[in-house]
């Protein structure tokens, strides 16, 4: 399994090069190794070294435990201390050592050839983590790669010297650097892009950090602080990662050290930081040999090898449904649902008191099967250019309002809709809500920006594809999908949308968006601390007299019965390989067979290390590091299907699809136990449980439903039919619908030179 986590981060191009220039300051020690080692020093590990090693570090005076979210602390610190407090450290043994590695301050290249992106890099290294000088240096990945006002963003991306830039600050405990990159596409100079990096980067002295793009850059900081706040798993990493640099505060109060930063101290320290003696350049070179995608349909014989799987018959300890049920009724009882003059669907939760910043969803729907025929390539950049720019507002007075009023938003188009997202300080609500309906209402669609949108998405589209799971999940999506030409809902191929793009005028943008945006058939939900009466009423001025002149007819997906094949896929260069697959059935929500299937996809693959798939494909065969299984159940049209992937070495990934079958026949065949049933119905039903102790979560379930007209009552209902669920049902729905030869199959692998 350290193998495939080892192959995985190889695969990675950008963290390879990046690791390479970090090397560069580390004097050939500590940084300067990977974090993983090599697979030479894999192979040469003894149990005894690995005692030792378990010994020296894990050990609990060299541990840190955190905790975050929604609980009561008190209760929190008794099961820590009834669980951890009897782990004791072996004193025979000597504690780890800490030292500090001294860092080159020398200028050095590293050139890579690798994978199909092509790429320019300067790197310069910074002090530890902890040292004061790094607070002033956190402001300049906004200041110049944040967009549209980043200085190369500006200089670079804007004229198209480049495709893309970014800067990522890696400070780590004994030192670290600030990477600078610009991704380069087809026919773009490297020279002139590294040129141009280096004379903005250490140009500096000449043209000093301003005070408008170090306000802006304090605006962003408060911003992720906030969403930080708000999600307790990017909370946790940062309390910990903070505790393994310095202290547990330490990022903590850097977020509210940022506001106090002054403009002589961010200069001063960036014009240390980026001086041409100090500068690592790095390269990114496309491996020219590698293969883009090749595929071709082989016939191919599995060789069953069943082995049999032990349990330990442990009851599982089942919630109580009954109060569960109650909680989810107080939720639903907590919701405002209506619409808006116009019919748009509006669902309220009003949360008094609530710490978090308000959550917002907006979804616009649009068009029909004949409306939409062909337009693709025009709904996407629509809703892409919607941001850049309103009839008052610039891009980036859009993006400077929104920061100064502590909120963000992002817009994903995605053919026949356009999602918005967004969060917001619950003082501020009503601000970005008008803000976000000039944006979306009175867009200015410039030439400029119109010009540049398409220039970038052309560059991406000659992009190849780059990693073996793309490669799996492009040709999954080409076998498996029947849609007609031009429908909407069709995958378009890389040269057609490209053609398609190159196409688009925008006259075309411009009548697209007066013909179908409106927000008559779409949704919006809010969760937070905000006054559901004064808001409705804003909603409604604000959206419910914008409707659409198009005629819209949702459109559904229904099953299609896909000949069963095992497609094989040449991989890029000598990347990972990896294995795709799905099998369909014509199911949905209301149907009386999805409870069980839940459940059956649990057991079979959705967690790597518990599930029957993780059991013998990581743990038996030890042939993936990554394997799990995802299940889709729509509410309307029949389209459902399992999905299994998987990560394995370039050379076995028939081996791997052998073995899904044989699991698969295995299940159908024998059916589940009842300790299989009862573990799967334990943890949906905890994972439940879970997913309602977010605010988030909540507020993200509320589309679906205000789409469907359902309510949380429908999460009740499902509840039931999990506790009502018998082994002979299951193991009936397990014949039904797992049938191995159905299966369609992506293997992405080395099979240039093999015959089948």
């Amino acid at each position: 399994m350290v193998q495939r986590e080892i192959d995985t981060a190889r695969a990675d191009t950008v963290s390879v090069l990046a690791q390479q220039m970090l090397a560069k300051t580390a004097n050939g020690e500590g940084y300067a190794r990977h974090v993983l080692g090599t697979s030479e020093e894999l192979h040469h590990i003894s149990i005894a070294t690995l005692q030792e090693f378990y010994q020296r570090y894990y050990r609990p005076d060299n541990a840190v435990l955190v905790l975050t979210g929604g609980f009561d602390s008190e209760q929190a610190l008794v099961a820590v201390q009834r669980y951890f407090s009897s782990i004791q450290s072996v004193d025979s043994v000597a504690k780890p050592v800490k030292t500090n590695r001294v860092t080159t301050h020398k200028p050095a290249m590293v050139e890579l050839t690798k994978g199909t992106m092509n790429m320019v890099a300067l790197s310069y290294p910074i002090p530890a983590a902890a040292d004061s000088r790094n607070l002033p240096l956190s402001t300049l990945a906004d200041i110049f790669a944040g967009e549209p006002h980043g200085r190369l963003y500006q200089s670079l991306v804007v004229p198209g010297t480049v495709q893309a830039v970014f800067a990522i600050q890696e400070a780590l405990k004994d030192g670290g650097h600030y990477l600078f990159g610009a991704i380069l596409a087809a026919g773009q100079s490297r020279e002139s892009a590294m040129q141009g990096m280096i004379a903005q980067l250490e140009g500096i002295t000449r043209q000093p950090i301003t005070l408008e793009e170090l306000q802006r850059a304090k605006a962003g900081a408060q911003h992720i602080k906030a969403q930080v706040f708000s999600d307790p798993a990017a909370l946790a990493e940062i309390l910990s990662e903070s505790v393994a640099v310095g202290h547990w505060q330490l990022q903590l109060k850097r977020f509210d050290q940022v506001a106090d930063l002054d403009l002589k101290s961010v200069r001063k320290q960036s014009q240390a930081l980026l001086v041409k003696g100090k500068r690592i350049t790095g390269h990114l070179h496309a491996d020219t040999d590698a293969v883009t995608l090749n595929p071709a349909p082989r016939e191919h014989t599995a060789k069953p090898v069943l082995q049999e799987k032990t349990e330990t018959e442990t009851p599982a300890a089942m919630p109580d449904v009954a109060a569960f049920n109650a909680q989810i009724m107080d939720i639903e009882n907590s919701i405002q649902r209506g619409t808006l003059s116009n019919g748009m669907k509006v669902a309220l939760r009003p949360l008094a008191g609530s710490s978090l910043p308000v959550q917002g969803v907006i979804t616009l729907r649009f068009g029909d099967l004949q409306n939409l025929q062909g337009q693709r390539a025009v709904a996407d950049l629509t809703g892409v250019l919607l941001v850049r720019g309103s009839k008052k507002l610039s891009y980036q007075h859009i993006v400077d309002r929104a920061n100064r009023l502590g909120a963000g938003f992002v817009m994903q188009p995605n053919g026949a809709a356009l999602t918005v997202r967004f969060t917001s300080p619950k003082e501020n609500l009503p601000k970005l809500l008008q803000l976000l309906a000039e944006v979306l209402q009175q867009p200015a669609f410039s030439r400029k920006e119109f010009d540049l949108l398409k220039r970038q998405r052309l560059q991406e589209l000659q992009m190849p594809v780059d990693s073996s799971k793309q490669l799996a999940n492009l040709e999954l999506r080409r076998y498996s999908e029947s849609y007609a030409e031009g429908d909407i809902r069709q995958l378009v191929e890389q040269k057609d949308m490209l053609d398609a793009v190159a196409a688009v005028t925008r006259k075309d943008i411009q009548q697209f968006y007066q013909e179908f945006y409106g927000t008559q058939d779409g949704e919006l939900i809010l969760s937070g601390d905000f006054d559901a009466a004064q808001t409705q009423v804003l909603l409604d001025d604000l959206f419910g007299n914008w409707t659409s002149t198009a005629a819209y007819h949702r459109l559904h997906r229904t099953h299609h019965a896909a000949v069963p094949v095992r497609r094989h896929v040449d991989s890029v260069g000598k990347q990972n390989g990896y294995y795709l697959s799905r099998l369909s059935f014509p199911v949905n929500g209301q149907s009386e067979d999805a409870a069980a299937l839940y459940v059956i996809e649990n057991i079979f693959g959705r967690h790597p290390l518990a599930s029957r798939l993780g059991q013998r494909l990581r743990e038996q065969e030890q042939l993936t590091y990554s394997i799990r299984s995802s299940i889709r159940i729509p509410t309307t049209g029949n389209a459902s299907w399992i999905t299994i992937e998987a990560d394995h070495p370039v050379a076995l990934g028939d081996r791997v699809a052998d073995i899904v079958k044989e699991e698969i026949a295995k299940l159908a065949e024998s059916g589940l136990s009842q300790y299989e049933l009862d573990l799967a119905i334990s943890t949906l039903l905890n994972q439940r449980i879970q997913n309602l102790d977010r605010p988030q979560n909540i507020a993200n379930m509320l589309t679906g439903q205000l789409r469907e007209d359902i309510t949380m009552e429908s999460w009740v209902e499902r509840n039931n039919e999990f506790s009502d669920l018998t082994l002979e049902q299951v193991n009936a729905v397990a014949r039904k619908y797992l049938k191995a030869e159905e299966l369609v199959e992506v293997v992405v692998g080395q099979y240039a030179e093999q015959s089948f």
